[in-house]
């Protein structure tokens, strides 16, 4: 194997835990720093909207390994919008990493407007990169249905969604009410998250109270642990409810912090601090796998949420599950389907949708698919074409984007997720059902997380035209699938899991 492909292995794969770390601290930001829509399942929320909401301005210092990469920025303030008063809530999160000493930078921005009865009238989330943007707006048209507004560099789309009454942003009355949980209490609030347009539930729990340094003074904090989407977080709250630090599982760290010492960590942070291995599964049993490996077993363990659903794909079989661990018996994906598996007429639509990440309707996207292989029928070589075409176009490059097919199509670079998104788009183009798959993939002496293509040729076939595999061996191992549903079905698991590899004769 050549250095300059060792070298471009390593990048693609740690570049893909970059997309991951921007998911999840877009998460992050929404569901904690400020602004998703939090409706506490408790009658008390109710009594809050009447009052009048604390005034802030709270800088925060990201660090990761007591390493500064960036700062979170809060602000929650009241103004009078022709004669009616307006809450205005505003984040704004700078990051600066690195990927194999190659600096990257990303700005997420949060903006919503409520009214005086703390009704959301609009909001907006953005995230800005080296290369990609994305943005999402809404406005109440009426009641409950908000006009809706996605769009990134290449592309615009327009819809509609609902979005309930009793749903108001996160704001300081939330922390307010947080430093008030007594010992073992806890608080369900419902989070909408306006970039997937799901809801999940998350929980607050009171532990107990502690001391912290902060600022060269020890004070006393309430200590609450914070449960979202299997991803368990601990947080230190003032008496005032104001979250002075806040630990994540996946080495995350945001600490209270005036805008002198908040802004300074960027300017400090030219570079970038590397940060990518934090996000590596250790292999605590069992030798590394070689990535073109027949088949293989693997125990994976660590986080409750391995019990929930996985891909359905021929060559995955659960061996045994247990109530934090899961065993696997994976083989490589075949030359050829030998028997033809019929989709589902649900299954067809799914894998034939247009999306806003995979338009695969749009003129570009279909003229390019024509492109290749044009007068070729048989689905697999069509699909092998897509493959190569891929791989051979799209320079390797780590890229922090919630990516749209059609712009890479245009930028013509990007990791796993950018490779894998134009795939689907062309083969779906082609009239090819195509799936996103995410996972793991082996790396030196770990497991790093990673995207790749499905595509239905009269069954599941799995390549990979990051890496320029035709076929992907048993070490691709699949946890999630789906666009947004992908990376956020690995939220709990970042940080926690453990893998351990087995004989094949293992059962």
């Amino acid at each position: 194997m050549s250095c300059g492909w060792v070298q471009r292995r390593r990048l693609m794969l740690r570049g893909a835990v970059v997309v991951l770390w921007a998911a999840l601290m877009a998460r992050l930001l929404i569901g904690e720093v400020f602004p998703d829509f939090f409706r506490l399942r408790s009658a008390g929320y109710r009594a809050w909207l009447g009052g009048v909401p604390a005034i802030t301005d709270q800088w925060m210092r990201i660090l990761v390994q007591d390493q500064p990469i960036g700062y979170s920025h809060t602000r929650i303030d009241l103004r009078t919008v022709g004669g009616r008063d307006e809450l205005m809530l505003q984040n704004r999160m700078r990051l600066s990493l690195s990927v194999l000493g190659q600096p990257r930078s990303v700005t997420l921005s949060s903006d919503a407007h409520l009214d005086a009865d703390q009704r959301l009238r609009q909001f907006s989330f953005r995230l800005e990169s080296d290369l990609y943007r994305f943005q999402i707006s809404g406005q109440r048209r009426t009641g409950r249905l908000f006009d809706m507004v996605m769009e990134t560099a290449a592309l615009r789309r327009t819809f509609s969604v609902e979005i309930p009454d009793d749903a108001v942003l996160y704001s300081s009355l939330a922390e307010m009410q947080l430093a008030h949980l007594a010992h073992g209490r806890d608080i369900r609030v419902h989070v909408f998250d306006p970039v997937a347009l799901s809801t999940t539930i998350l929980t607050v729990r009171a532990i107990g109270r502690e001391p912290i340094e902060l600022d060269g003074a020890v004070q006393e904090a309430l200590v609450v642990g914070i449960e979202y989407r299997g991803m368990t977080m601990r947080a230190w709250v003032s008496p005032e409810g104001r979250i002075w630090r806040q630990e994540t599982p996946f080495g995350w760290t945001l600490e209270s912090a005036s805008a002198r010492s908040a802004l300074e960590t960027v300017r400090a942070n030219r570079t970038g601090v590397e940060v990518l291995d934090a996000a590596a599964v250790p292999i605590v049993a069992g030798s590394v796998p070689a990535l073109n490996s027949p088949s293989l077993v693997i125990r994976l363990s660590g986080a409750p949420t391995l019990q929930r659903g996985w891909p359905v794909l021929p060559r995955q079989t659960v061996l045994r599950r247990e109530p934090e661990a899961i065993t696997l018996h994976i083989v490589a994906a075949p030359e050829r389907v030998e028997h033809t598996e019929p989709l589902s007429d649900d299954e067809r639509a799914r894998g034939l949708e247009t999306t806003m990440f995979v338009p695969h309707d749009h003129p570009e996207i279909r003229r390019q698919a024509r492109a290749i292989a044009p007068n070729e029928t048989d689905p697999l070589t069509i699909a092998e074409a897509i493959h190569h075409w891929v791989h051979a176009h799209i320079r390797k490059n780590p890229a922090i984007s919630l990516p749209s097919a059609l712009d890479v199509l245009r930028e013509r670079s990007g990791d796993c997720n950018e490779h894998t998104y134009l795939f689907v788009a062309l083969a779906r183009a082609r009239g090819l059902p195509a799936r996103i798959l995410v996972g793991l993939v082996p790396h030196e002496d770990a497991l790093y997380y990673h995207a790749w293509p499905a595509v239905y040729v009269g069954g599941w076939i799995e390549m990979d035209p990051t890496l320029g595999l035709r076929r992907v061996g048993a070490a691709h191992i699949a946890l999630a699938e789906g666009e947004m549903e992908g990376p956020m079905a690995l939220i709990g698991l970042v940080g926690r899991l453990r893998a351990e590899f087995m004989d094949a004769s293992h059962d």
